[in-house]
């Protein structure tokens, strides 16, 4: 439906038209229109896939530049962002097969190689990876994904997949539906929910170039910030399927009695060292890691690395203008109805430190623990905190 109401000028994709006589169900009629939706979706992103069911159906609606840049996430609600009339839904295994049926003929998505110009943000969680990506956004010819839900459900729905089960939905069809973009000048940046940090790896072979920046904190830190929000533990089974060898995660894989017996401190921390045990584990020279602190502290700077990281132009006059953009860094990432800054960071932190402070140190000692046990978790010793 959506196609046929936003069919190009000029183009002979009549999808409305009736098939030849005699020809509904020929290859050269099915190719033809398989070739018109895939020109239709993957052109450009106007049409955003908002929601997955239960039923493995996506809802896709309208969503102008303009959405893409203020809405806070692509999920439900990004809705309020876009054509609020304009609803319509397509199972996710057809979109995979006109991923699929795309890629085996080489088309172009965005006016470019599928991946190409495709960069990403991975990160721990509450390390203020949404609001970098804010402030990138604000850099010409950047187009900005905040957490797109398709990948996030995939993530969730397929977390016992196998590492070569992981590329294959990667290729088709997460990829395609992230290579999307408004002009073919643009750069897509895709920040990624948390829990999906095992596309990490597939992320940077999607081509020679694709780069990602891992925004972490130390694990005091981290503690700090999650005890206080455990609905954003990072999910058991996330942290099973991570491919990091050693022997400290095999003693504590998930269903064990040693897992089992472990309390929701010692629980995050082991997720934390297996997370940053998993990101130094990929190539570095194609991963910039970002502490959260660091950049809190001199976002000016760490925005300016950033963006060279990522092939974008980006001066210090530039960053300082952004920085200093009350609706980037005076308002609550998540949130911009909300006043945020380094005073209230500060003041917050401070009070779940006094509240989880025994849960906190369980946590840590935990983790010293096993870094005086397991010589290959040593190299993290410099990230606990102090």
């Amino acid at each position: 439906a959506y196609c046929v109401a936003t069919r190009p000028p000029e183009s002979d994709c009549e999808l409305e038209a009736p098939a030849p006589d005699g020809k509904a169900d020929s290859v050269e009629y099915l190719e033809w229109r398989k070739g018109c939706l895939h020109s239709c979706l993957f052109r450009h992103p106007d049409l955003n896939v908002a929601d997955i069911s239960d039923q493995a159906v996506a809802l896709l609606a309208p969503l102008s530049a303009e959405g893409y840049k203020a809405t806070p996430f692509l999920d439900m609600r990004s809705l309020d962002h876009g054509a609020e009339a304009c609803r319509f839904v397509v199972p996710v295994l057809q979109l995979q097969e006109l991923t699929t049926w795309g890629n085996e003929r080489g088309l172009k998505v965005g006016g470019r190689t599928v991946g190409d110009g495709v960069h990403f943000i991975f990160h721990l969680g509450h390390t203020g990876s949404t609001l970098l990506s804010r402030a990138l956004a604000e850099i010409d010819d950047t187009l900005v994904l905040r957490e797109p839900p398709l990948l996030s459900w995939i993530a969730s729905t397929f977390a016992k997949a196998s590492t070569k089960q992981l590329a294959a939905l990667w290729k088709s069809p997460v990829l395609p539906v992230l290579s999307r973009r408004h002009g073919e000048q643009q750069t897509v940046i895709v920040k990624a929910k948390s829990a999906v940090l095992r596309f990490l790896r597939p992320a940077l072979r999607s081509t020679r170039d694709a780069k990602a920046v891992f925004m972490y904190s130390s694990l005091r830190t981290h503690l700090t910030v999650l005890l206080a929000r455990e609905e954003d533990r990072f999910p058991d089974a996330q942290y099973e399927a991570l491919e990091v060898k050693g022997s400290a995660f095999s003693q504590y894989s998930v269903g064990s009695s040693a897992f089992e017996d472990l309390s929701v401190p010692k629980r995050m921390a082991l997720a934390w060292l297996k997370r940053m045990m998993f990101v130094t584990s990929l190539p570095q020279k194609r991963i910039l890691q970002l502490d959260m602190e660091a950049f809190l502290a001199d976002p000016s700077r760490h925005l300016m690395e950033v963006a060279d990281h990522f092939g974008l132009e980006l001066g210090k006059r530039e960053a300082n203008s952004i920085v200093g953009d009350e609706r980037v860094f005076g308002t609550y990432a998540k949130d911009s109805s909300v006043t945020w800054g380094s005073a209230m960071q500060t003041r917050l932190m401070a009070g779940r430190k006094e509240m989880f402070r025994e849960a906190i140190e369980e946590g840590v000692a935990f983790a010293r623990t096993l870094l005086s046990k397991h010589k290959a978790l040593r190299r993290l010793e410099g990230l606990i905190g102090a």
